[in-house]
């Protein structure tokens, strides 16, 4: 019941339905409060519903209580299933655009690399077991996403050249995977952008703007969605 809460929850925050979405996470965290992991995943989009309203006070306070969840399951459990490993990444995940948006970009690229470091143990088999093609297909969504939100953070840092070679390690990765993810027109965007300073910078006539930063990208338990 508190999975189905939340597949509604979050489908109603991507509608932007923000009163409906409320009231299924409310049912969620009730029907989960006996599970660690469902808990982690109701808290983990209730920060996705306090982001999406701007509520950045309650965002960090809700993932917060996510990634304290998630820490306590990684410590009890030797052996962590799939599913769990990439839970416990998108709530890095989820932390690091929180925190970027009050201007914590340290905080946020540390959590970026920690929702990097699970995922480097979600690749090819866990537990001695092969990953399935959605598995598969999930840790590289959340990979990339993960690896985006570094380069933000590089960026912001005004760590350059790293910024740039994320971006580049992500255009060419989704050029091999998935040509059609969404993000690949957001990377050679960014890209783009860097190009363009730099030859506004080494110009004479360079004006005062400024690349304008992009934005990093929350993950939800059920689907994703792009701050905005």
């Amino acid at each position: 019941m508190a999975q189905l809460c939340n597949f509604i929850a979050i489908s109603a925050v991507k509608q932007e339905e923000f009163r409906q979405a409320e009231q299924f996470l409310r049912r969620a965290l009730r029907y989960s409060r006996h599970s660690p992991y469902l808990m982690l995943v109701s808290y983990n989009n209730w920060s996705c519903l306090y982001k999406k309203t701007l509520n950045n006070s309650m965002a960090l306070l809700t993932i917060g209580k996510a990634v304290a969840l998630a820490n306590y399951i990684s410590e009890k459990e030797e052996c962590l299933p799939v599913e769990k490993i990439k839970l416990l990444a998108d709530s890095h995940i989820n932390l690091c655009v929180v925190l970027s948006q009050m201007g914590e970009h340290q905080q946020a690229l540390e959590n970026a690399n920690t929702a990097l470091e699970w995922i480097e143990k979600y690749n090819g088999r866990v537990n001695g077991e092969r990953l399935t093609v959605k598995s598969l297909n999930d840790r590289n969504n959340v990979m990339v996403i993960a690896k985006y939100n570094a380069a933000v953070e590089l960026e912001h840092l005004k760590r350059t050249d790293e910024a740039r070679g994320l971006y580049e390690d992500i255009r060419d990765f989704l050029g091999k995977w998935n040509v059609s993810h969404p993000m690949l027109r957001k990377v050679e965007k960014a890209l783009k952008s860097m190009r363009e300073v730099k030859i506004r910078s080494t110009s004479r006539t360079s004006s005062a703007r400024r690349r304008r930063f992009s934005t990093p990208k929350i993950e939800a338990s059920t689907l994703s969605f792009e701050t905005r």
